[in-house]
């Protein structure tokens, strides 16, 4: 990203506007808005067609690894009959696209990506393909029905003759877009459901893919921040003298009362320079503690609390074998490979900036309140992410690069150390929960209840869940009372208490804590029936694709022959995002260490628009589940993260990485979540091979620690 890359870009809107343009209509973007509480869409082009035929094709969503970049992209080609080979797909920026009076949301998030755009988009492609068809039949003097198109041409009735989309594209633009469409049906897909290679992964093999951290611009400075211990009063000292020594740095100055910057000609003597300055912070009379809020979680769990799922009687006792059993889980980083960064430069009365953003237009307000401008003075290039898992869906990093950039008055790139990414991530929070059920004498379910005690997401984000009536939020509660299985008799309760720190959301969100406890203790229920865990869950079971899911999986996992000598193996399963999974780990134990040997999964996700990037996104999922069930804890004290790198946050490592197996169910059902459903399960199912394996059922997370314990 350089000089170069925005010539091109200034040129490309000089070609845009002679092409052919698919837009969204207001009424459809509108319908478009993909999460409660986000406000309404307005698209400019999402498709356009150039003179030459190329399809140039804007990706509407973040690409962080998760191959949307490539995905919604093919399902607008698809339904367009585009050429795929002359498709070429563009980042979504805050530039022209939107009405930049109007500031609007877009987030990646929630697994939706596809799942919330899917009909939509090939909706827009079908009028495109329409209006192509009928610009094509007018020159023919052919009835538009007897025409047909392929790969970026439409063919006349003859079998002979045709015409590319280039050259109808100036007619085509001409005609009024056609109200009602007909879309192609599951049997006439030619790119959806047959796994095109994704087009982000050749640059980022070769090494040529450009992250913001690669941002380079003429004159660049580059810049750094030390922010001191979390709910920090102040900056109280720091020795500007020390870190100016170095010629190589150029300024240092405070922004936000307690963030410290370094501004220097290279990244390295930008963070000495931090070091350097050895700043000081009056951290407040209630430093943050986990071990507190911890402690706080457990107590809560013995009040009422607010009540929600709940239905039918509880039974009584006589004849049932009560369970009860509470669980917890710790605060943990997002951990993203790519530390925070973002390049900004303030120039010709406006800001520009190139940012690795899950909410491109969030960014874009959140700039333009920082730097006092408004945002259509602000303009956001969304670059590559490496890695986002719900934390580049925040923007203080964004704002903070606006304040240095209108201070330095210099294209600056912001670059955060990877132990402040760590010490300053808006952490998934701890969360405690008490399960209390019941089996009776037939090894049924007769009682299931629940209740949990931690922190609202939405209370700080959205306005109506900071009232006094507000719902109770669903990333608390979601997946905490299982939908699929056959439960007479249910009820949970939440009970309150808030976090000492920022938290965030965290991939699969309520899933990643909820089924970790709902899943162990279906298994505690199995055991106290005297039942084989999948057996006592196959028997539960209401959801027909919950069903197929597990019956797959059984046979996929061998679960009816023996684990090999000295390993156990658990299952776990899981419906969120619109898809239906599960999963069984086969672990070891061996010198006090967890060794997970195999994961085996198989996912229901309706329609699948890439199976391969589908099967990838499953096993990066439980990588990613993996780590939290082996590893993953953030400690706090006196306001400052105990961890700062990944030597003491661990994540699993590609030589701890298991024999995956995965399998996609087939299915013309309508796409459902994908990116974040691979990761709840590794947690209970870890949980339950351990408990195979040991016998000790190990109710707290991090496992390993409680097995060292």
């Amino acid at each position: 990203m350089d000089a170069l890359r925005l010539s091109r870009r200034t040129a490309l809107g000089g070609i845009l506007a002679g092409a052919f343009t698919l837009a969204i209509p207001r009424a459809l973007a509108e319908a478009m808005t993909p999460a409660q509480g986000a406000e309404a869409i307005d698209l400019q082009p999402l498709i356009a067609i150039l003179p030459d035929g190329r399809v140039r094709i804007v990706s509407l969503m973040a690409e962080m690894g998760q191959g949307v970049s490539t995905a919604l992209p093919l399902v607008l080609a698809d339904e367009l009959d585009a050429d795929w080979d002359r498709v070429e797909i563009v980042p979504l920026d805050s530039a022209k696209r939107v009405p930049l009076d109007k500031p609007v949301m877009l987030v990646t998030s929630d697994s939706s990506s596809t799942r919330g755009y899917f009909t939509r988009l090939r909706e827009v492609a079908a009028r495109g393909r329409m209006q192509l068809t009928s610009a094509a039949a007018a020159r023919w003097g052919v009835p538009a029905a007897d025409c047909r198109t392929a790969k970026g041409r439409v063919l006349h009735p003859d079998g002979a003759t045709s015409l590319s989309y280039g050259e109808l594209a100036t007619d085509a633009a001409k005609l009024p877009a056609p109200g009602a469409v007909t879309l192609k049906e599951a049997g006439q897909f030619t790119l959806i459901g047959r796994s095109q290679p994704r087009r982000d992964v050749p640059d980022k093999v070769r090494g040529a893919a450009t992250y913001a951290s690669d941002v380079k611009l003429p004159g660049m400075l580059y810049t750094s921040v030390a922010q001191g211990p979390y709910g920090a009063l102040a900056l109280t000292a720091h020795d500007r003298d020390a870190a100016l020594a170095d010629p190589r740095v150029k300024d240092m100055f405070v922004i936000d009362g307690t963030t410290l910057v370094a501004v220097a000609l290279d990244t390295w003597s930008a963070m000495k320079a931090l070091e350097a300055a050895a700043p000081a912070w009056d951290a407040g009379p209630s430093p943050a503690s986990s071990d507190a809020y911890k402690t706080a979680l457990v107590e809560a769990l013995g009040q009422p609390g607010r009540a929600f799922a709940v239905a039918g009687e509880p039974p009584a006792a006589d004849g049932l074998k009560m369970v009860e059993a509470d669980y917890q889980v710790a605060f943990l980083a997002h951990a993203t490979m790519e530390p925070m960064s973002c390049a900004a430069w303030f120039h010709d009365g406006r800001l520009e900036m190139w940012a690795p953003t899950q909410a491109v237009f969030r960014a874009q307000a959140a700039a333009a309140k920082a730097s006092g401008l408004s945002p259509d003075a602000v303009l956001i290039h969304q670059t590559l992410l490496g890695g986002g898992f719900g934390r580049r869906s925040e923007s203080d990093f964004v704002a903070q690069a606006a304040q240095i950039a209108m201070r330095v008055k210099a294209p600056v790139r912001l670059q955060w150390s990877r132990g402040e990414d760590m010490k300053r991530d808006p952490y998934r929070s701890a969360y405690a929960m008490r399960c209390k059920g019941a089996v009776d004498a037939s090894g049924r379910i007769a009682d299931y209840g629940v209740t949990i005690s931690g922190p609202s997401i939405l209370r700080s984000r959205v306005p109506l869940f900071d009232s006094p009536n507000a719902p109770i939020d669903p990333t608390v509660q979601n997946g905490l009372v299982p939908k699929f299985y056959k439960l007479p008799a249910t009820r949970a309760a939440w009970v309150e208490v808030r976090p000492p720190v920022p938290i965030g959301y965290w991939r699969s969100v309520a899933q990643s804590q909820n089924t970790f406890a709902a899943e162990s203790f279906v298994d505690e229920l199995a055991h106290a029936a005297g039942a084989d865990p999948f057996d006592f869950r196959q028997a539960h079971l209401t959801d027909p694709r919950m069903a197929a899911v597990m019956a797959k999986l059984r046979t996929l996992s061998e679960w009816d022959k023996p684990a090999p000598k000295g390993r156990a193996r658990g299952v776990a399963v899981v419906n969120c995002y619109e898809s239906w999974f599960g999963q069984v780990i086969e672990l070891s134990v061996t010198d006090g260490e967890i060794r997970i040997h195999r994961a085996t999964s198989v996912i229901d996700c309706g329609l699948a628009v890439q199976s391969d990037n589908v099967i990838a996104q499953v096993e990066g999922g439980t990588v990613f589940g993996l780590s939290a069930a082996l590893h993953g804890e953030i400690t706090i004290d006196q306001g400052v993260t105990q961890q700062s790198t990944f030597a003491d946050y661990r994540v699993l490592l590609l030589a701890e990485t298991p024999e995956m197996r995965t399998y996609v169910m087939p299915s013309t059902a309508p796409p459902g979540g994908v990116g974040e459903t691979g990761t709840p399960c590794a947690m209970p199912a870890t949980a339950n091979a351990l408990f195979a394996l040991t016998g000790k059922r190990l109710r707290t997370l991090p496992l390993q620690a409680g097995l060292s314990g």
